[in-house]
């Protein structure tokens, strides 16, 4: 006797609020609830990156973009910074509106917190994206992002400042 195959039926790959009422994170990422974002436009090179994995707020282990939506004389290019985190995307969307608001300077959040802090820009303007799920350490985490970086021009069109 032979089983039918199994029906396996696979979430589709992109990020999506999730539906937790207080997340600090979801009025930050420009998609209604239900809504799947696929890709992300890059400032710096005009490509779609592909979302990969089935990210939400509470996904951790990760590759993410910041934008900035200003899109106005005071900000023409919107510039990107791409970073990665063992955190969820939540705790390290507030890391950066943290810095944003409140000015500290700590490396990690230097670059993000002085863009939206100059004028014109607010927190509002930042929009949060994680756009690849890795699976696996530090070490490749930190690769991945090295590795875009690289390929997105973010250090000289970006909020990037090193590897």
């Amino acid at each position: 006797a032979k089983l039918p195959p199994a029906r396996v039926r696979r979430q589709e790959d992109g990020f999506r609020r999730c539906k937790r009422t207080q997340c600090r994170l979801c009025p930050y990422t420009n998609l209604k609830q239900g809504e799947i974002l696929k890709s992300v436009k890059i400032s710096s090179t005009g490509e779609d990156l592909k979302i990969t994995g089935q990210l939400t707020c509470q996904s951790s282990n990760l590759i993410y973009i910041g934008s900035c939506v200003k899109g106005d004389r005071t900000c023409p290019d919107n510039p990107q910074y791409c970073g990665e985190t063992g955190k969820t995307a939540e705790e390290r969307f507030v890391g950066h509106r943290n810095s944003i608001v409140q000015a500290c300077q700590t490396t990690t959040t230097l670059p993000v917190g002085e863009h939206f802090r100059s004028a014109g820009h607010s927190v509002s303007d930042f929009v949060f994206t994680p756009v690849e799920k890795i699976y696996g350490g530090v070490f490749i985490r930190k690769a991945r992002e090295r590795l875009l970086i690289n390929k997105l021009d973010l250090i000289n069109s970006g909020l990037n400042r090193r590897l």
